[in-house]
């Protein structure tokens, strides 16, 4: 329990942030659409002299995976310097039938073959039984120019498929401002792939005499950057585990799970195509999470799709909620009687109750957050009133903030705020950040105007007096600080 009572007060702005959740789980989030003036945070029309001075953020660092930063083509030049291709046949493979389901050719760097042989072998074998026709080289060197050579010979013989192992020469393209590895460019035999000013990376990419998609797919088993087993070890774990699952030893669910991050909550992965309704969609944004992930794959998943910002050492999962309600209920000590002013600034639309009474509604959509947005002339009792704020999320930020003022339109500098029982209370600093948080997952987005229509805590809204800790709704109230006046 949090309080601030008299004394000598500072006319600092009464703010809180709320990162609201999804039943009990709760985050805090940083605002991005503030202004700046000079060193103080500032809003339209306002005294500088009743803001806060924001702390200077430590400068950001790279910091996993360990001992990588993000690389780059001169970083992988340096590395893996191309050169002259050296293809090798390492025994002779059965020849292409023009009646096999598919052909896949392997291509393995040389270097790595002796470590992996009998698991590859096996893995040949099992294509065979299957009635697929594989053949496999060996590669010392190259570049990808002649790889791309060697991929179009397989697929003038047949091959619709080519399955890199080791470290095969990659090439890199650049999009706009953006410069990265492309396979693309080995599956797309008939289209124009130029280097124009000759650095080694392809900057143009045209139909050329055919077109930009691919003829035939292009797998890679690259492992030698992962830091959890030697490159042969983990090659070795993967061909065997292909083994395994091919002889019905390793046996996987047959469905599918798609974990789609706050940014694409919306978006359809369509894996109930494949899978009907043996599929599982998590898109509840603040419950996307990495244990969360974790644990559903150890459920056993025939296809994952993923749909989350990620980088070569793994995968981001945000801390917004989506397609959310949250209520937000706080304390307010007032040492008299009297009259003031409320606002209220909120992402998405708020409805804002003052001792029982709605006193503010805006179900709205589509906006960012902006302080005061809402104003209201609210009566304060003597002694403890009680606020509770209902917010709406669809996507994106999810902010609330609130303070009240007396009528000439500066902060009170005598109220108390507290989350739960107001007959017990601590030291709290001079800005509403502290409440009592209550969120629901409300996956329907077409409903979205029905979110703060909807009563979802099962009892009168207007009447509620929760404690930290109480189930209401099926959710738990639960207390977030926030720990900043804004």
């Amino acid at each position: 329990m949090l309080e601030r009572r008299g004394g000598n007060r500072s006319t600092l702005m009464h703010y809180i942030l709320v990162a609201a959740i999804i039943c009990i789980l709760i985050t805090t989030s940083a605002i991005g659409s503030m202004q700046l003036n000079g060193n103080y945070i500032i809003s339209p029309s306002r005294d500088v002299s009743s803001y806060v001075r924001p702390q200077v953020l430590k400068q950001l660092e790279w910091e996993f995976p360990p001992g990588f930063e993000p690389g780059t083509f001169q970083d992988y030049i340096k590395h893996r310097p191309y050169s002259k291709a050296h293809f090798i046949a390492p025994y002779a493979c059965e020849k292409r039938s023009k009646n096999s389901k598919v052909d896949v050719s392997v291509l393995v760097e040389n270097s790595l073959y002796n470590s992996i042989e009998d698991n590859l072998l096996q893995y040949v074998h099992d294509l065979e039984s299957m009635e697929y026709v594989a053949s496999v080289e060996l590669l010392a060197g190259g570049n990808p120019e002649e790889v791309k050579s060697w991929v179009r010979d397989q697929y003038n013989e047949g091959a619709s498929g080519i399955f890199f192992i080791g470290d095969i020469p990659a090439a890199w393209a650049k999009v706009g401002d953006e410069t990265f590895p492309c396979d693309l460019y080995y599956m797309d035999l008939d289209g124009l792939w130029v280097d124009s000013d000759e650095d080694g990376v392809y900057d143009v990419h045209e139909s050329g005499n055919g077109d930009m998609g691919p003829e035939l797919y292009v797998g890679r088993l690259f492992v030698s950057t992962l830091s959890w087993g030697s490159e042969a070890g983990l090659v070795n774990d993967y061909l065997d585990k292909v083994h395994r699952y091919r002889t019905g030893e390793l046996v996987v669910p047959w469905r599918g799970l798609e974990y789609v991050d706050e940014d694409w909550y919306d978006m359809d992965v369509h894996l109930s195509d494949i899978y009907s309704k043996n599929v599982s969609r998590y898109d509840l944004g603040y419950h996307t999470t990495a244990q969360d992930y974790l644990k559903k794959l150890s459920l056993g998943q025939h296809f994952v799709q993923v749909c989350a910002h990620s980088f070569s050492g793994g995968h981001h999962f945000g801390t917004r909620p989506t397609e959310a309600v949250a209520y937000a209920n706080v304390y307010v000590y007032s040492p008299s009687e009297r009259e003031g002013f409320l606002f209220v600034g909120s992402d998405d639309g708020v409805k804002v109750w003052w001792n029982g009474e709605n006193v503010i509604t805006a179900d709205v959509y589509g906006k960012g957050w902006s302080a005061d947005e809402y104003k209201t002339l609210v009566h304060l009792k003597q002694g403890w009133n009680r606020l509770l704020c209902k917010v709406s999320q669809k996507g994106g930020k999810y902010l609330l903030s609130a303070r009240l003022t007396d009528l000439s339109y500066q902060p009170f500098d005598d109220l108390t705020y507290q989350t739960s029982n107001p007959l017990v209370a601590g030291p709290e600093a001079p800005y509403i950040r502290s409440w009592l948080v209550n969120g629901f997952h409300q996956d329907v987005p077409e409903n979205f105007y029905q979110y703060l229509t909807t009563n979802y805590l099962g009892v009168n809204e207007s009447n509620v007096v929760p404690e930290e800790g109480e189930e209401m709704g099926g959710c738990v109230w639960t207390r977030v600080d926030n720990g900043y006046p804004y």
